[in-house]
Formats: C-alpha cells, structure tokens, sequence
C-alpha cells in the first residue's frame, strides 16, 4: 500500500531502495531520481540568497536547476508551463515529493536550500546534534549491503527539525550561546512585571538591538553637549563665574535704578 503523502512516499522510496520518485505539480507527473544526493544540489543551494539585505529567489538559478534535474523531461515541463511565476511552485513541489516540504519562510525547492545552508555553515555543530540523537553524521557517505545510503539528506532534515533549542546546532545558532527555555523566559517576564523595565538577558532581534544602540547614542549625546554647555574646569572657575555673573547683575540693577 502507497502513502499519498509525499514524506511518506519519501519514506519508502528510501526503504525499498527505489531508483526514481513521481513528483507531481499542477496535474502533471514527472520523474524525478529518488536519491536527492544526485540533485544539482549547488544549484539548489544558490537558488535562494541575500540581496540588500533580504532572503530573494534567484529565478535564473531555480531554472538552470530544474533544467538539471528534469533532464530529458525539461522541453515538456516548459511546454506545459513556459511562465517565470511557475518555476517556484514547480520547484516546492518537487522538493515536497522528496521529503522537504517548505516552510512560510522557504522561497524554492521547499526546504532543502535552508537545509543545505546549515550544513555549510554548522557541519561540526550539525554532526554533534546528530551524535546525541545516536546519529553517526559520516553514515551520509556509506551506503548499506543493498547499496543503499545509510543517512540520507531526508533523514538529516527530519532530525534536525525536532532537536532541542539546546542541541549543539541550536547554541550556534544562537551565536555560541545556549538558548534560553520556557521557565527562563517566564521568569524573564516575571521580573519585568515587578521592576517595570527590561530584563537585562532578555533576547533582542537584531532591530531591536539597533533600536536601543541608536537611542543610547542619542543619550549619550545630550549628554555630552549638556557637559560641554555647563563645562567648569576649576574652583577657582566656578568662583570666577560667580563674580561675574554677581558684577553682572549689580550693573542691571543700578541700570534700572
């Protein structure tokens, strides 16, 4: 019996050690291979990037890519869909029939190129969350007596999508520091109920932070033109200024007399 989930079918792809997978978008099959490993995975991984400052789809990329994995099919699918708006849904689908279906957050191929990027960027951490779930990182590359992979790239993302926030993965993330759990938080906003201001640990978004860095230098500011304005070396300068300011008014005074 056949799962119509595509995580599912995903699943015994894997088990039965098929060599191909269907992948279906918008009433069309195509084959896709069921091993991802073979999937022009740098083009994948460079489908997705920054651009002034924020997460864009690249859609020369996503074409080039989807050209690679279609092979031979690439003529018919841009037959049946020659529009730039339907290399996206094609490419989230294709990925949700491997197992990496998308998140609001994910722009192509569903999750695989957010998986792709923390195995680029956190391979020691990665492998360590890996070997506290009993998961041997270098089994990706060995393959069983059938010939089968023993870690796949499904079986990564799975992983990692259910470990703890405290998991090795999850403390790099957090810029080397262990995230803070439900208890600290709640206790977090205990305290800024009973001392009215900001717990000092809370965790802050990188705007937030800009926020109160760019309000602390206005501060910092006003303060310093205040010091300057009100500036008085010595004693003998404070003493000085007073005489003046008194010679000052004993002319206004005699002036008005």
């Amino acid at each position: 019996m056949t799962s119509s989930s595509p995580a599912a079918s995903a699943v015994e792809t894997e088990a039965t050690g098929a060599q191909q997978l269907t992948a279906r978008y918008d009433g069309r099959e195509f084959t896709l291979p069921a091993e991802v490993e073979g999937w022009p995975l740098q083009l994948i991984a460079a489908s997705v990037g920054m651009r002034a400052g924020r997460l864009v789809a690249d859609h020369a990329v996503i074409a080039r890519a989807l050209e690679e994995l279609l092979g031979e099919q690439w003529p018919a699918f841009l037959a049946a869909f020659p529009r730039r708006r339907q290399l996206v849904p094609a490419s989230t689908a294709f990925a949700g029939a491997a197992g990496f279906a998308a998140r609001e957050d994910d722009l192509a191929f569903g999750a695989l190129p957010r998986l792709l990027a923390g195995l680029a960027e956190y391979p020691e951490a990665i492998e360590a969350t890996l070997g506290e779930l009993g998961v041997d990182y270098r089994d990706r590359w060995r393959f069983d007596e059938l010939g089968r992979r023993r870690l796949t790239l499904r079986q990564i993302h799975v992983r990692l999508s259910y470990c703890a926030p405290d998991s090795p993965l999850g403390i790099a993330q957090n810029g080397g520091r262990r995230p803070f759990n439900g208890a600290e938080l709640l206790l977090m906003d205990l305290y800024e109920v009973l001392a009215r201001k900001r717990h000092p640990s809370r965790p802050m978004s990188a705007q937030a932070l800009a926020e109160r860095a760019s309000i602390e230098e206005k501060i910092e500011a006003e303060r310093a033109a205040y010091r300057e304005r009100h500036k008085v070396t010595s004693i003998a300068g404070r003493r000085q200024s007073a005489i003046e300011t008194a010679r000052a008014n004993a002319r206004l005074g005699k002036g008005s007399a």
